[in-house]
């Protein structure tokens, strides 16, 4: 656990969640028409005459420019005739929409110290005569671990509770290795009527000292057990301490396209134009790859199961090999696979 996230025990019943923000009508100083306005709104565009303007929200905001729509188009494009599965296909597929979003980031620095004490397990193999023949002993033994260090680094906080877009997970990965001295205040950011959405930030300033203290110590406990190869963790703690960070905003394109009557979508980076994550198509070779290897998973699992009643621990192989089988079979008949 991290020092000082823990959450005292009540037997008061939850709050009711707070309720959804009222949005405000203002008129287009362009054209005169209606614009919905939320209080966490940072840039709002009209929908009639593309008018685009930037509210303040009373504290710094830094944007990271964005390749064009047409540059991303061709990306798209590119990566479909070069992939070697769709490519065989690329006159079959026609772009349905191309969506343009810009997703709020707290770029947090930071260092961090931890203790942990840990065990992992050790297997040591050894030779030994045995009446003459040479035997092979395995031997599996515990071992305790403790440790302390420091370490600091960069760190992407999303600066909303919940977003569930196409590859925002994929994009906190390459935010936080991004360089910030390229964003541009968004005050002063040319902003093209192309966009579609800029999300506004719902987590305050205030709130990412401690947001970004539990989720960097969490972060640093899997890197923990990565690091020392830790099969259990009896004792973690990790003081952070967040030396800066600023608001950004990074754009990210979603591109859903039509292929033999479906919708599949692809996530790129608004930054570099790289691919975030592709929902694909299942195509024969796939499905034959899936269904091949359940069929080779249940095969296996029909034989070891005659097995269980006498050895044990084969039952756990069997219904491993099983679930195996059944999750190839979903994929199978799922209709689509993804790419990172």
């Amino acid at each position: 656990m991290s020092q000082g996230s823990g959450i005292p025990y009540s037997t008061e019943p939850p709050l009711p969640p707070p309720p959804p923000e009222e949005a405000e009508v203002f008129k287009c100083p362009n054209c005169g028409a209606p614009i919905e306005v939320t209080p966490d709104s940072l840039v709002v565009k009209c929908r009639y005459c593309g008018y685009i303007e930037y509210r303040n929200p009373g504290y710094d905001v830094f944007v990271f420019p964005s390749l064009s729509r047409e540059e991303i188009t061709r990306r798209f494009w590119d990566r479909m005739r070069t992939d070697s599965d769709m490519g065989k296909y690329i006159n079959k597929i026609s772009i349905d929409s191309i969506t343009n979003i810009f997703v709020p980031f707290y770029i947090v620095n930071y260092d961090a110290q931890y203790f942990f004490v840990g065990e992992r397990k050790e297997t040591r193999t050894r030779t030994v005569n045995v009446g003459g023949r040479v035997v092979t002993q395995t031997e599996v033994r515990v071992v305790k671990v403790r440790d302390s260090g420091s370490v600091s680094g960069v760190d992407a906080i999303l600066g909303r509770r919940h977003i569930e877009e196409l590859g925002i997970k994929e994009l906190s990965t390459q935010a936080r290795q991004l360089d910030i001295s390229v964003a541009v205040h968004a005050s002063e950011y040319k902003w093209k009527k192309e966009v579609n959405a800029v999300m506004g930030f719902d987590i305050e300033p205030k709130e990412v000292d401690a947001i970004a203290r539990d989720l960097i110590a969490e972060k640093l406990k899997i890197w923990v057990k990565h690091k020392y190869r830790l099969d259990r963790l009896n004792v973690y703690l990790c003081r952070v301490n967040v030396k800066d960070f600023k608001a950004v905003l990074v754009p990210m394109y979603i591109i859903t396209y039509k292929f033999r009557n479906a919708i599949y979508s692809i996530a790129f980076s608004g930054v570099d134009g790289r691919q975030l994550v592709a929902i694909e198509p299942v195509l024969t070779k796939h499905l034959a790859m899936y269904l091949g290897g359940a069929a080779t998973a249940t095969f296996v699992a029909s034989l070891a199961l005659p097995f269980a009643f006498r050895w044990g621990h084969l039952i756990f192989l069997s219904v491993a090999l099983m679930i195996g089988a059944g999750y190839l079979v979903g994929r199978a008949l799922g209709g689509v696979r993804f790419e990172r």
